[in-house]
This record gives C-alpha cells, structure tokens and sequence, in this order.
C-alpha cells in the first residue's frame, strides 16, 4: 500500500514540473514574440443575444446601431425571425434600435465583461406612421453586394433593406448582373405583417453600367453591356458609346437613369462638353446620392456639392421643358453604415457631427413610390419612370392638387396644393420651389403638419417642387407637378 501512495505522488510530482514547464515555455513564446505579452492575448467577447418586435409582439426585421464609448458605431441587422446575437469586446456600449425613419427608436445602454453571455429583454418598436396608407411605398435605386465592390453579401444587403423600413429596392452591382438571380429569390422575405397576413419585399433587378465618363443606372433590367461598347480610345468623345449605352438599357426594358453627373474623378458625366445634349435621352437623373451630403444642404462658404449641384442642373432642365424626373439612392456599399469624413471637407463642424450620426445606411435616403394599384415590380417601375416618387431621409412629403400628385399635370384654375407632413425628429421648413425658384416659404414646428396653401400667380407651364427640412440633417424633396 505504501509503495502505491509513493509511486502516485511521484506521478503528481512529476505532472506539476511539466505543467511547469509548459507554462514557461508559453510565457517565453509569447514574451519572444511580443513586447507586451498581455495586450496580444486574445480574449473571448461577450456574446448578446435578444429579440426586436413590434408593440404587438409581431417578429420585425430591425437595425441595431452599437456606440462605442468614443463615439465609433456599427450596424447590424436582425435575422429573419427577429433576433440577433453580437460579440463585443469588454466594455460599455449604447445600443439604438431602429427601423427607419416611419419608427420609434430604442436605445439601451450596457455594460459587458469578456466570457460572458447575455439575453436582453425584447425590444418593442412601435409604428409611428406608415406611408403605404397613403400609397407611398418606401425603396432604394442604388446599393452593391460582393458581386462589384461592395462588403456584402445578397441576403443581408436585403435584410438590411427590410431593416431599414423598406418594402422594396434596386440591386445595381457594377457592370455584373453574377447576384440578380439570388437577388429575386428575395421576395420570399416578410417585410411587414397587416391584419395577420405578411407582406413580402420587392426586388428589382438593375445593373449600374460603370464607364470612364458617366455611371448610368439600368433599372428594372440588369442586362450588362459589353466592356468593348464602353471602352475608349485615348481623346475619343464618348458621345456615341452613351448613346449606345442607353439604347441598351432601353432595349432591354429598362428605365435609363443618369447616376451622380457631378461626381469627380471620371465618374461624373459633367466631366465631358456636350455629353448634356444627350441628357433627354434619359427618364431619370439622380439628384440625392447617399455618399453624399442631401441636396438641401447649402455649406457656409457656399460651395456646393455634388448633389445640389445636381439638383440645380435638374431645375435647368426642367426649365427647358424636359419631363426628367430625380430620384435619389444610397450608393450603399456597406451595411455597416461607415461614415467617410473625407467626403464632407470644407462644411461645418456641427452638420458634420449631425450627418455622422445618421450613417450611410440603407435608407439613408429613400425613393418613395405612388402606387394605387397592385404593389410588384411593375407598378413600382412605373412609378420611378413617371416621376410619382418623393426622397427623403426623414420628411415625409404627401402633396397633392386636384386629386393629382407628383409627376401630374394639373390645370391653373383651381391651385390649391393639399400637404400633409411628417417628420419623426421634428419639422423646420417648408419651401415650394416654382420654376427653379422658391416661391413660398413656411416656418413650422413639431412632428405633423397639415394644410390647403392657395397657390398664386401659377401659369400654364409653370411646375412645383416641395422641399422639406427637419431638423439637423433631414431633408426631403418631390418631383414636380405641372401646370396646363
């Protein structure tokens, strides 16, 4: 018995020194291979798991921004069934759920340890208004996947389209259509549940044709037109290849949309003289690009960006008696809603701080589409091409005269623009733009508005554009209504 208790202590003994051992020679690697040894040792995260639903309890595709303690956010974006699960390193966090600018948001703040798991409570977004009761339906005209030079992959970029309060979107990958057929199993996704039946998102299929002089949107077709029909020879005028290009959107029956003219870098059509001979050719021009700031911000010193310049262009236009209509799309790239201060040089600091909050996210802003008949592909298509379609990133903008709206023909005799507003982090201003001027201006307050403005001195020929602003950063703008 004795000689048993000896040989095990020896055994214990001897497992210790080379337990020893072995954590020596680990300290020793990694103090070799490093200066600071604890700095580099890779801890498990905190794991957060919950649930985002409605104020009824319905499952609800959302958003969850996480703010670091610097002020440095990410998004992510719930699964189809509602929940998510995050990791987050140690430290303290505010999470802001939302869904859109037609919801409320939620913030939480909390503190997690490494190794840890937690399970919040769910999370209840409530609706604060919903546009399709006005036949207003909320969509994206721009947004990449892994398939050109985008982050991410087709089904999250849909669900982060859902997330952010959308019911349908264009996927407009440069010059490959390799995601389209992923893409259109999409319409399998709820994005909302009315009366206890769900209603599904819409895709629609697009490619953005990507050329040297100009970016021009194929939307409801995602046919990609060949590399040789866009390349150019050195100090060749691309005239006859955006000529080409848009008979083969339209030839394949789509709806030929200019992209970002003012862009910099080869990426602008402005870039070239005489490509605006050309511009009628189009249905659609894109005045509101989300990679940069809204149309309705005018800086200090009064240089204007790309997409107020861009608007203006569009009011030109206009003027010469073009039926071009603007819409507006988030160039999305990524989910994450990274913000790019490189972007946004020479403005003030405080709008910068404000934009930077509301992140290059889907949604950020939205095309919103009149459809009184059936909702799908077609009716929204129809809407884009005949300018039945207000942008937004916050202002909801529901104006009509006689009956008509956006992208109508009304007669003089009886001008009385019925508007209905809503902005969810409150309203600023009113403005009606007539003729490329603004012609009436409106201080206002709170969250709703509504109300019968008298519209003077209106001639036959004569178009409206209204333009909201909310407060900070949120804008929003409307195709015109003309006048006989």
């Amino acid at each position: 018995m004795d000689k048993k208790i000896k040989l095990w202590r020896l055994f214990a003994i001897f497992t210790m020194v080379l337990l020893l051992i072995e954590s020596t020679l680990l300290i020793v690697v990694f103090k070799n291979n490093n200066d600071e040894t604890k700095s580099d040792v890779q801890l498990t995260p905190a794991t957060i798991r919950g649930k985002v639903l409605t104020d009824l309890g319905d499952m609800l595709m959302a958003n969850i921004i996480v703010e670091e303690s610097d002020g440095k956010t990410m998004l992510y974006t719930t699964n189809v069934l509602s929940g998510y699960e995050i990791e987050l390193p140690e430290g303290e966090y505010k999470l802001h759920y939302t869904r859109g600018m037609q919801y409320s948001t939620v913030t939480k703040t909390i503190k997690v340890e490494n190794f840890k798991n937690y399970y919040l409570e769910d999370i209840r977004l409530v609706e604060l208004y919903n546009s399709e009761k006005k036949y207003f339906y909320p969509g994206d005209l721009h947004q990449h996947t892994v398939f050109s030079d985008g982050t991410d992959s087709v089904e999250a970029l849909a669900r982060a389209s859902i997330a952010a309060g959308l019911s349908w979107s264009l996927l407009s990958d440069h010059n490959d259509n390799t995601g389209i057929s992923e893409w259109m199993q999409t319409d399998r996704l709820p994005y909302a549940m009315v009366n206890g039946q769900y209603k599904f998102f819409t895709p629609i299929p697009g490619v953005e044709i990507t050329t040297a002089y100009g970016h021009f949107q194929s939307i409801g077709n995602s046919a990609v037109v060949e590399q040789w029909d866009i390349d150019l020879d050195q100090n060749e005028n691309p005239y006859e290849e955006v000529e080409k290009v848009i008979k083969e959107i339209k030839r394949n029956g789509g709806i030929a949309q200019l992209n970002h003219p003012y862009s910099t870098g080869g990426m602008g059509f402005n870039n070239y003289n005489g490509l605006w001979d050309l511009v009628g050719n189009f249905s659609t021009i894109e005045i509101w690009n989300g990679y940069f700031e809204p149309c309705g911000y005018i800086p200090p010193e009064n240089v204007l960006n790309q997409n107020r310049r861009s608007m203006s262009k569009w009011f030109e236009l206009l003027n010469e008696g073009l039926r071009l209509f603007a819409t507006g799309g988030t160039d999305i790239h990524s989910i994450r809603g990274s913000y790019n201060p490189a972007l946004y040089k020479g403005e003030s600091k405080a709008y910068q701080n404000l934009l930077k909050k509301t992140g290059q996210y889907a949604g950020m802003p939205t095309t919103f589409a009149y459809m009184l008949d059936e909702v799908n592909a077609e009716s929204i298509l129809n809407a884009v091409e005949n300018g039945k379609t207000f942008i937004s990133n916050g202002p909801l903008i529901f104006g009509s005269i006689a009956g008509k709206t956006y992208g109508d023909t009304v007669t003089t005799s009886d001008p009385v623009l019925n508007l209905e507003l809503f902005c969810r982090d409150g309203l600023d201003t009113i403005n009606i733009i007539k003729n490329g001027n603004y012609y009436y201006s409106l201080d206002i307050t709170g969250t709703d508005y509504q109300s019968e403005i008298n519209l003077e001195e209106i001639n036959s020929g004569d178009w409206i554009v209204i333009e909201v602003y909310g407060t900070g950063v949120y804008y929003g703008i409307t195709n015109p209504i003309f006048f006989e």
